[in-house]
């Protein structure tokens, strides 16, 4: 009696359910995995045929380990309607990882190979100045003397305590870091916020965008690395913000931040140099006395500071 091979789709769905039974079944699962890729062999190459199938079934798996009883509750089906497309149990996994985990929201039940990150803070290369947060507003008169002038203009900084910003050549990461560890203001979360804004930060989270994201493969590693990613990036964006906020709130803080700024582009190899400082120094009995070798220090130790901290 003839019998007639069974469709692509059916063999697909017989060797995914066969995941839901556990894994005595698992020999069976793969027989009909095995015919589904041969039903392909004269249209689709087989390797990409059996890594689709492989990377479905790691979906199923992984849905099973982190959210067991949201599996043993589920009435999504695992059939596949099309290799283009997402199972309705995959997207409820994608779904359970986007409130349980990390951003995972699905726009289009659109097959995607591999784990897709974007970033939690806005696009802002896009956006005109007067569109951009005043902590923008800064960093790019910093970077950029050309917009100085605009800076001071729109926030009203005009006066004698407004320093001129040095050059964005002179002052180095690992300098206004220093810096910055220094305060307790905001201020203190510079350093992190610009990094945010150059895509500079050693977070997937915050340096990916939207016309390169990130993709990684589906797996527990990947998984528990972009849990623990995201909630850094959680926090380096709200870091961002406060530091905004409070500089909104007053613009007269600019100026603060503009002597943190100078302040890190001394370079401390050379600052004994520029300072010419003495080794030592000797007040004798009556000068200490009548304090005025003292107030004379005093006055010097200002000026040095002002030197360093701007």
């Amino acid at each position: 009696m003839h019998h007639s091979k069974p469709s692509q789709l059916h063999c697909l769905s017989q060797g995914l359910s066969g995941l839901t039974e556990g894994t005595k079944f698992h020999s069976e699962r793969l027989e009909w995995l095995a015919q589904a890729q041969n039903q392909y062999q004269a249209t689709t190459s087989p390797d990409w045929l059996f890594s689709h199938i492989k990377l479905r079934l790691t979906l199923l798996e992984l849905y099973q380990d982190y959210f067991p009883y949201q599996w043993q509750h589920s009435t999504k089906s695992t059939e596949v309607v099309s290799l283009e497309s997402h199972t309705e149990r995959e997207l409820e996994f994608f779904d359970l990882l986007d409130e349980f985990r990390f951003p995972c929201e699905r726009a289009c039940e659109e097959f995607y190979d591999s784990l897709v990150v974007y970033a939690i803070k806005p696009d802002w290369t896009e956006l005109p100045w007067d569109e951009l947060d005043c902590l923008l507003h800064c960093y790019i008169a910093l970077t950029d003397e050309s917009c100085w002038e605009q800076l001071v203009k729109v926030y009203q900084l005009e006066g004698s305590d407004l320093q001129r910003p040095a050059s964005v050549n002179k002052v180095t990461a690992e300098r206004l870091k220093n810096e910055c560890d220094k305060l307790n203001s905001p201020l203190r979360y510079l350093a992190e916020a610009f990094n945010l804004i150059e895509y500079n930060s050693d977070n997937v989270w915050i340096d990916s965008n939207d016309m390169d994201p990130f993709n990684c493969e589906w797996c527990h590693e990947n998984i528990e690395h972009l849990t623990q990613e995201y909630e850094t990036a959680k926090v380096a964006v709200e870091h961002f913000n406060a530091l905004n906020d409070w500089l909104s709130t007053n613009p007269e803080r600019i100026k603060a931040l503009v002597r943190v700024w100078n302040a890190a582009a001394n370079d401390p190899d050379n600052l004994y140099q520029q300072l010419e400082l003495p080794l030592v120094t000797t007040i004798n009995s009556t000068d200490f006395v009548r304090g005025e070798r003292l107030r004379e220090l005093r006055e010097t130790r200002r000026h040095y500071e002002q030197l360093i901290y701007g």
